[in-house]
């Protein structure tokens, strides 16, 4: 436990945290680009072995860093890039399912803010070849500033292949985002009407991920691409 002490202090340290400054007057397209940006791109991921955590006894924990480019909408959203931790954990359930619970910890650089719930269910594993089939549900709610508020469900179908200590899986399925705009901001008009607008946006989630374990010990990295790219890694313990 003392490596994950050790980088929950770190982890306040770094100055790309999700502190973003958001324009004013946002048009529906404007809105749209919004959506995929600071509201899908923050559902909830795998970013695990995608072999089952071998039942009720099994459980995981860890620290994830997320890193999404947004510099295709500068003219929308400052920085140019945002970075963001989360705390996970995972349960298992039964031989073939599990249960994960991330969420965003109450750190002061922060603007974003998360929690989400996803569903694994192992429906095939090889008798003769390390090979696993899984199916992911799952849910996840944010905040940005105070301004956009999105629920994100999504549903993929991911395949997984391990070595001795190394893990490969890759996957697709489709996310489907509602968020909310508040229509006044600080004085000013957050939406080009000055009026609380909804939108809802779906698009297609394919994922790639590798997780190496050592003893209990494990890191992990994914690469998600809804409209645009989401980098995550992570570190944890398995049990």
């Amino acid at each position: 436990m003392r490596f994950l002490l050790i980088i929950f202090i770190l982890l306040p340290i770094n100055p790309s945290y999700a502190k973003v400054l958001l324009a004013s007057g946002l048009n529906a397209q404007e809105r749209e680009k919004l959506v995929h940006t600071l509201g899908m791109n923050l559902s909830t991921k795998l970013l695990s072995a995608p072999f089952p955590l071998g039942g009720f006894p099994g459980y995981e924990i860890g620290i994830n860093v997320e890193e999404i480019d947004l510099s295709s909408s500068t003219l929308l959203i400052q920085p140019s890039k945002l970075r963001y931790p989360k705390f996970s954990f995972a349960k298992g359930l039964f031989n073939d399912m599990d249960l994960y619970f991330d969420f965003t910890p109450p750190l002061r650089q922060t603007t974003i803010s998360q929690y989400g719930i996803l569903l694994k269910w192992s429906f095939f594993q090889g008798k003769f070849l390390p090979i696993v089939w899984s199916l992911l549900v799952h849910n996840n709610t944010s905040n940005v500033d105070d301004s956009i508020t999105s629920n994100s469900t999504g549903v993929e179908v991911t395949a997984g292949f391990s070595f001795e200590r190394a893990s490969f899986y890759a996957g697709v399925g489709q996310v489907k985002t509602i968020s909310k705009f508040v229509g006044v901001r600080e004085g000013s008009n957050f939406t080009d009407t000055g009026l609380a607008e909804s939108l809802s946006v779906t698009h297609i989630h394919s994922l790639i991920g590798f997780t190496y374990a050592y003893s209990k010990v494990f890191v992990s990295a994914q690469v998600d691409r809804y409209k645009e790219p989401v980098y995550s890694t992570k570190v944890g313990l398995r049990f």
